[in-house]
């Protein structure tokens, strides 16, 4: 066979037999890639949410309350000493009693600007003064707390902050049971920045009605005219509330930074 054409039409034809032949190297090196590929993408999304979520839950108490307190230290070098005024911390020591009779978080009044309330972990909620110095009552201030208490329920404050510092502190966490100074002082330096955080009505409106607060002076906190929070309003007819302090306690709590300016 020494035409050209025909030489040319026999290799076409070689070849579509050479194409249409069966590779299972590259069917192999194919479903090799798309597995590296899922496992990638796990690795990437799925295993510093789980590594997170699982430090978080079986971090020791005692662990916990090291980073709470070592998060709380950083954040009054940012913004000075939690107020301590003492008619003011005897005031801020019973409303912790009246909220939580049995045991709950400890409190404490930031000296500067600080959202309504944030909680930290090891059981510490830290209140911005607004919320003692700027309402009548402290209703507002108890409304605030128990719905931090409550989102720290579900988002719990070491969980935050794991998010927050990323897959490296949480693996250096489980361990050696440590948060690196660094990692610390960023998350404290975004939680005194963070913007306000309004409490919801609708989820908090159990827990005061459990704690026998009124939340009628929280309802006109979060709108002045009653308009949006009327059900609010309407459902404090129906609750059996009592004071959550004394006139001569609060006035003492409104007092807690006065030797801050």
């Amino acid at each position: 066979i020494s035409d050209e054409d025909m030489v040319e039409d026999l290799d076409a034809v070689m070849a579509a037999l050479s194409r249409s032949r069966k590779r299972p190297g590259r069917l192999r090196f194919a479903f090799v890639a798309l597995s590296l590929g899922a496992v990638a993408l796990l690795a990437l999304f799925w295993l510093p949410q789980a590594a997170t979520s699982y430090a978080a839950r079986i971090v020791p108490n005692a662990v916990r309350a090291d980073v709470g307190q070592a998060l709380f230290a950083e954040i009054e070098r940012l913004t000075g000493k939690a107020c301590d005024a003492p008619g003011g911390m005897r005031a801020l020591r019973k409303l912790e009693r009246r909220l939580y009779p049995g045991s709950g978080p400890r409190l404490s009044v930031a000296p500067s600007a600080m959202r309504e309330a944030t909680a930290l972990p090891g059981g510490r909620i830290i209140l911005g003064r607004d919320m003692v110095e700027d309402h009548e009552t402290p209703e507002v201030a108890a409304a605030y707390i128990l719905s931090e208490q409550r989102r720290g329920a579900g988002e719990d404050g070491l969980h935050r902050l794991l998010e927050d510092a990323g897959i490296l502190t949480t693996l250096r966490l489980l361990s050696t049971g440590k948060v690196s100074p660094d990692a610390i002082a960023a998350h404290a330096a975004r939680l005194v920045a963070a913007e306000s955080h309004p409490a919801d009505p609708a989820l908090v409106l159990p827990d005061l009605a459990s704690a026998r607060v009124d939340p009628t002076p929280f309802a006109y906190a979060q709108d002045i005219t009653g308009e949006t929070t009327q059900h609010i309003i309407d459902a404090a007819a129906t609750m059996e509330t009592t004071p959550v302090l004394q006139d001569n306690d609060w006035l003492a709590l409104q007092r807690i930074c006065e030797d801050r300016g």
